[in-house]
This record gives C-alpha cells, sequence and structure tokens, in this order.
C-alpha cells in the first residue's frame, strides 16, 4: 500500500537520480548561504533536509543490496553499474 496521506497531509511518492540528487545537494549548500530573505532561505534549508534525508535513504538502500547480495557475480554486476551510472563517485 502507497502512503498518499499523512499526519493529515497529502503526501507524494518521488525518486531521484542519485547523481542529480548530489548536484542539487551541492548547489543548495552553496545557494543557502548566499539567499538574502530570511524566509527564502528557511524555504531552501527545508528543500536542502529532504535531499539529505533522501540520500542517506539511497545510501541505506545500497548497504542493503550489498549485504545481501545473492552472489558474487550478482554484486559485482550491480557494483559495476552503479560506478557507471554516477560516475564513478559513489
Amino acid at each position: 500500500m502507497r502512503l498518499a496521506m499523512s499526519g493529515g497531509a497529502p503526501y507524494v511518492e518521488w525518486g531521484f537520480c542519485i547523481e542529480q540528487l548530489q548536484q542539487w545537494l551541492t548547489t543548495m549548500e552553496e545557494t543557502i548561504s548566499q539567499e538574502a530573505n530570511a524566509h527564502n532561505r528557511s524555504h531552501l534549508e527545508g528543500i536542502l533536509f529532504s535531499f539529505r534525508a533522501a540520500h542517506a535513504r539511497h545510501s541505506e538502500q545500497h548497504g542493503e543490496i550489498v549485504t545481501d547480495a545473492p552472489n558474487a557475480d550478482d554484486l559485482q554486476a550491480y557494483l559495476s553499474a552503479y560506478a557507471a551510472a554516477v560516475g564513478g563517485k559513489g
């Protein structure tokens, strides 16, 4: 079952390409310090925290896949594909 509401507020499921997410994190961190408007800065920080949480969840999922790989060939195939997809940045 998918979450549509939580705490009386509607929610959306969404995904991010990890390479883009890493770039967005860097951009947000640099941009927030330059934002003069406190209201906008607060909203940008909220987006940054969401991006960080998404990245942390990805790291957990990546670790689970690496730990739970059914065999060495599957693990090697996954790690090769992962490295190619994120430009070897992991």
